[in-house]
């Protein structure tokens, strides 16, 4: 004997033994995981397994000594495992036999010749192989579409942007566009209502956007503010919150920070509104007509 394997196993650990340069298996730690008895199940492999079975002196991980273990070669294990009828064994550990049955001696085959094992339940197909059927591949997919969502919404997206965002990652990531695959050709605007810059929004009234920024500083929901000295730039205020979006255009300033800009909702022409008509007398006719629609 000359190296002792630790295999972890179904929340357990099970090992392999090197003797004469073959791989044995101590059997009380996997008839102890299946949830069986050891006294009865060791008569059971005397009866049974007595010419194949060793006898090893070991100290297994967790003992404090080396004692006498019975060992039984790895290669007759699966014969001694579906020795076991797992309809005779209680029902609480039925299952946990039927899984020992199925994996047990494919991962200790495993550890034994590549040092590792790897679960095949826990293997998910790549969902970008297309040899592998969509009903498979979706799965996968579904999976990294929520986390791509979560990384879109810690990016500071919401609703709709983060739902694109988090396809677009995926479409990129793994070829799969799961979007188009629902038929999904359009979101809904989650607030029905179309967003403006102040020229677009000035023009509407026929209004310059400088003079749209104007107005919308005179509502309240905007303030000039000096970021720099000699620079100023147009910031929002609380009562502002409620009618702009805020977004990041490609154009980046010096220290490499996107430099933002505001854009308008539709519902900001009410508070227009209301200005105009306690400014009317004061405003050209075009711009008051304008606010009227």
């Amino acid at each position: 004997m000359s190296a002792l394997m630790t295999v972890p196993f179904h929340g357990t650990n099970l090992f392999i033994v090197e003797h004469h340069d073959e791989p044995f298996v101590p059997m009380r730690p996997i008839v102890e995981g299946m949830g069986m008895a050891w006294q009865p199940q060791h008569r059971k492999l005397v009866d049974r397994f007595e010419a194949c079975i060793t006898h090893m002196v070991t100290q297994l991980p967790g003992d404090d000594q080396a004692r006498e273990v019975v060992c039984l070669p790895l290669k007759k294990l699966p014969a001694w495992m579906y020795s076991v009828n797992p309809k005779k064994v209680d029902e609480s550990i039925r299952q946990t036999i039927i899984d020992y049955q199925n994996e047990c001696d494919d991962a200790l085959w495993a550890y034994w010749n590549d040092g590792h094992a790897i679960n095949p339940r826990t293997q998910q197909p790549a969902a970008n192989d297309e040899s592998i059927p969509l009903e498979r591949r979706l799965p996968v997919a579904a999976d990294n579409f929520d986390a791509a969502k979560r990384i879109a919404e810690s990016l500071g997206l919401e609703g709709n942007q983060a739902i694109l965002s988090a396809n677009s990652m995926v479409r990129a990531a793994i070829g799969v566009d799961l979007m188009e695959m629902a038929g999904v050709k359009r979101l809904v605007n989650e607030a029905q209502e179309l967003n403006y810059t102040p020229t677009e929004l000035g023009a509407k009234f026929g209004m310059s956007g400088a003079s749209m920024n104007k107005l919308l500083a005179q509502c309240g929901l905007q303030h000039h503010v000096t970021y720099k000295p000699g620079r100023k730039r147009w910031e929002i205020t609380p009562e502002g919150k409620e009618f702009a979006v805020i977004t990041d255009t490609a154009k980046k300033y010096s220290d490499g920070k996107p430099i933002q800009q505001i854009l308008w909702k539709e519902s900001v022409a009410r508070p227009l509104k209301r200005l105009a008509e306690k400014l009317q007398a004061e405003m050209p006719e075009v711009v008051a007509h304008g606010l009227s629609r």
